[in-house]
């Protein structure tokens, strides 16, 4: 047991370093469990993504996975997957795959829940592309939301591309974020899209994110871009708030979002953004913004977005000087309250996972954690030549909360250790660790 959560290494990799994304995508085989989504870098830099069928009891393999996407294709590795969402209108939650790299441009596969084994990429219920005729389409699929965005009762996907310039802007990456209307299928493309975003700064959809911020009952969507140029000659980046649904079709810009809160020096690059239960103990939703400095990186917790001009202005945050990453994992210790996760390099790249409780208030350090779980040191060193490869585990590069997976009504989070070997030498294929949330 570790802070009340015991921990499983629930997926191993078959030759592959698994879980650089990691997300639950729902009951995609409906059997009654939550089952779980990841990706996989492959030899030869073939990417594939996989979705495990709950409930998890035990140590699985990624050779036990119930669909498998791939290989897509020589560099083109997956990066995200996410779920929990009926886009085909089958009745059946489907996953999605984005493939922000894909033939240079990105990608974004639906594939339905109810298909098990391997599928190749034609054989997707739905292929969204980009389309270049109006903008240079670029890192599409980069994130990607699941929701009924337009409050019809349908599930719709939004896909980013943060790195579009327009024809006419060559020097600057505006950025793009796309949202279609449910059901979807076939092949469509970003001309398709029902609602469009464009950037006014610079990489408008490095993140996004859909919830309730304003207190009205709907969501809201938030679009972060890491270096806008908009505002304040002191900000480096911003988040944009359009409240409520949307309205289609409509195409609009950063400049009509109903809210901005800066990004500058002070808070650090945007990394991730994402609307969380209550973090700080004041009953309502808060917005967390992942950022990171030379120095460190630094889980902001927003109880009051629409009260602060920068993000640096709240006085909520997690700061770890050692953290490649930081995310919230839900209400772990079921007390009410949600909880964040970091993890970091660690000794020799072992990596680690820490867990701080909340309620959060004022800044967290590593003294404030609950306690923390280290990887595995490498045991040996690499001397075969300059293309040799040494790792410790990376245990941490990646943290999720995944909903309940072992049916106990509390929730349970993931971390990946993608370079974690069987004889702790060298690059492994791969663990994603469960934490199995308890009070």
């Amino acid at each position: 047991m570790v802070w009340g959560v015991r921990s499983q290494p629930g997926v191993t990799g078959g030759g592959a370093a698994i879980g650089a994304s990691l997300a639950p995508v729902g009951d995609t085989d409906a059997d009654g469990y939550q089952d779980l989504a990841f990706t996989s870098d492959e030899a030869d830099a073939l990417g594939s993504a996989h979705s495990l069928a709950g409930p998890f009891e035990g140590n699985r393999t990624i050779d036990s996975s119930g669909a498998h996407l791939g290989p897509v294709g020589v560099g083109t590795i997956p990066n995200l997957v996410v779920g929990n969402r009926d886009l085909t209108a089958d009745d059946q939650d489907d996953w999605v795959v984005g493939s922000a790299g894909h033939d240079s441009w990105g990608v974004v596969w639906v594939l339905n829940g109810a298909a098990t084994g391997t599928q190749l990429e034609d054989s997707a219920a739905a292929t969204l592309l980009p389309d270049h005729t109006a903008a240079n389409v670029s890192r599409f699929g980069a994130s990607v939301l699941l929701d009924d965005f337009d409050s019809d009762g349908a599930a719709d996907l939004l896909a980013t591309a943060p790195q579009t310039r327009a024809w006419d802007e060559d020097s600057t990456l505006a950025g793009r974020a796309f949202v279609f209307l449910g059901p979807l299928s076939g092949q469509i493309t970003t001309a398709d899209a029902d609602v469009t975003f464009a950037g006014t700064g610079s990489t408008l959809g490095r993140t996004a994110d859909w919830g309730d911020l304003t207190g009205d009952g709907i969501p809201d969507l938030v679009l972060g871009a890491e270096y806008d140029a908009a505002g304040s000659t002191e900000t480096e980046g911003g988040l944009y708030l359009f409240d409520g649904s949307l309205t289609a079709p409509a195409t609009l810009s950063s400049s009509d979002a109903d809210h901005r809160i800066g990004l500058s020096s002070a808070s650090g690059d945007l990394r991730r953004t994402e609307t969380s239960t209550d973090l700080s103990g004041d009953g309502s939703p808060d917005l967390v913004v992942v950022a990171a400095s030379a120095a460190s990186h630094r889980v902001w917790v927003l109880d009051d977005p629409l009260g602060v001009p920068f993000v640096s202005d709240s006085s909520i945050s997690v700061v770890d000087e050692d953290s490649w990453f930081g995310a919230p994992v839900g209400d772990v210790n079921h007390d009410g309250v949600g909880d964040i996760a970091t993890g970091g390099e660690g000794t020799d790249q072992a990596g680690y996972v820490q867990l701080f409780l909340g309620p959060l208030d004022g800044v967290s350090t590593t003294e404030d954690s609950a306690g923390r779980v280290d990887g595995l040191e490498r045991t040996s060193t690499c001397d075969a030549g300059p293309d040799c490869e040494n790792y410790g585990s990376y245990l941490g590069y990646t943290i999720g909360s995944v909903g309940d997976l072992d049916d106990d009504m509390i929730d349970d989070f993931a971390a990946s250790a993608p370079h974690h070997s069987l004889d702790s030498t060298l690059h492994g294929p791969g663990v994603v660790y469960l934490f199995f949330g308890g009070e």
